[in-house]
């Protein structure tokens, strides 16, 4: 097969998609298949996560298609903008293109595959039943979007409820990789003078930092050998998160950290991994964690989370976005020793079906999936049901705007 695989921000910032852009780009190359690259920038800059030789890179600039108006990103429906990018992939010779998002930038891909014949498979990043709250106007306009696609790719098996009856037959469920760690974690620390709770995510108001910190400083007092810490950044979020931990009491036990090219060294020194992110897809940073044999808490009401986490067997979920309801679950970790170690144990067990083999196994059949459609896409085709014609229609109509 000739892959078209598109990573936005590939050349300007190292993300959770732009490493497992690359990765896929690299792994799919290694199996002898065709791999290109799209990145919205022109500019020289190289891959902040690297390509293997012989992969090609095709750069397009969307800065006067797309810009954010009160917080919603827009794309400008330029068809001169369409036909530049179109010939671009053309000239690749794709058996199929590959988007990896889930927010509007998806919006442009097929206006810009119209007429070519070529499989659109649209890769879901996150969580599905948060997208229309985050960057969609409405719920039936993303459905429109997604009605084009020949192939979903969506991470846990309980996002599938989302998408409606006329989608169920496009989809395909991939969860990330993680391969195991070259060095494992010791979660019981009896050895330790001071031992370590690790949170590893970038700062954002939906990963609930804050939430850990005011948390953390309601324990502290029972476990004053035990220190926390965060590392995702630098910024507005950064100087609030350290307020937060001024404010709990946990001065000079909690620490704020810029990400880091080594966090599997961080994960390898800590003992409890805490993450109570509000939603997410599939996250890299808990299967890394549960890769290094670290005990996790989470979220109950995050799906990513909690198909990951199993409760009472390899870590525990918190019920409520309070700051008690996960005290309870530190203080339960953090007072047992023998069941961290136990729960790290399981950890390393559950992390098998995320092998990387087993997981660019399921991409590779999802593709030929997809590739089957070469030539008569869905997108070409009338809608099979009233759902699906009313979302083509619509789909059809967000074309006739200037803006989208």
């Amino acid at each position: 097969m000739n892959i078209v695989i598109v990573v936005w921000n590939l050349t300007l910032g190292r993300g959770g998609r732009q490493r497992a852009g690359a990765a896929l780009a690299n792994e799919m190359h290694r199996r002898g298949h065709g791999c290109t690259v799209l990145v919205n920038d022109t500019r020289p800059n190289p891959p902040l996560f690297p390509l293997d030789e012989g992969i090609r890179l095709i750069r397009v600039d969307t800065s006067a298609h797309l810009e954010y108006r009160e917080k919603l990103l827009r794309h400008r429906n330029d068809p001169a903008f369409h036909a530049r990018i179109r010939a671009s992939i053309a000239a690749a010779a794709p058996d199929l293109v590959m988007v990896m998002s889930s927010s509007r930038e998806i919006l442009m891909w097929p206006a810009i595959l119209e007429g070519t014949g070529i499989p659109l498979v649209l890769a879901e990043r996150t969580d599905p039943n948060f997208m229309v709250s985050l960057c969609w106007e409405t719920r039936e306009e993303r459905l429109a979007v997604l009605s084009a696609a020949d192939v979903i790719l969506f991470q846990m098996e309980s996002f599938r409820a989302y998408y409606p009856p006329f989608l169920q037959s496009r989809l395909h469920v991939i969860p990330n990789p993680v391969a195991p760690a070259s060095r494992l974690a010791d979660p019981a620390g009896k050895d330790r003078n001071v031992k370590t709770i690790i949170n590893v995510a970038r700062l954002d108001i939906h990963k609930h930092q804050p939430l850990l910190a005011e948390a953390f400083g309601r324990v502290a007092p029972e476990f004053p050998d035990w220190e926390l810490h965060f590392w995702g950044g630098e910024g507005t979020l950064a100087d609030t998160l350290r307020d937060v931990i001024a404010r709990s009491g946990a001065a000079g036990r909690a620490h704020v950290h810029p990400t880091t090219d080594d966090i599997g060294a961080k994960l390898a020194e800590a003992q409890v991994f805490a993450f109570p992110s509000e939603f997410e897809g599939c996250p890299n940073a808990l299967l890394e964690a549960q890769a290094h044999g670290l005990p996790a808490i989470g979220y109950k009401g995050c799906g990513g989370t909690k198909e990951i986490i199993i409760d009472g067997q390899n870590g525990l979920l918190f019920n409520e976005l309070a700051p008690e309801d996960l005290a309870r679950a530190l203080r339960r970790l953090l007072s047992d020793t023998e069941l961290r170690a136990s729960m790290g144990q399981n950890a390393l067990e559950n992390i098998g079906k995320f092998a990387p083999a087993t997981v660019y196994d399921r991409f590779e059949r999802a593709f030929r999936a997809a590739e089957r459609f070469k030539g008569g896409t869905r997108r070409d085709t009338p809608g099979a049901s009233r759902e699906e014609a009313a979302s083509k229609a619509l789909l059809h109509s967000l074309y006739t705007r200037r803006w989208i």
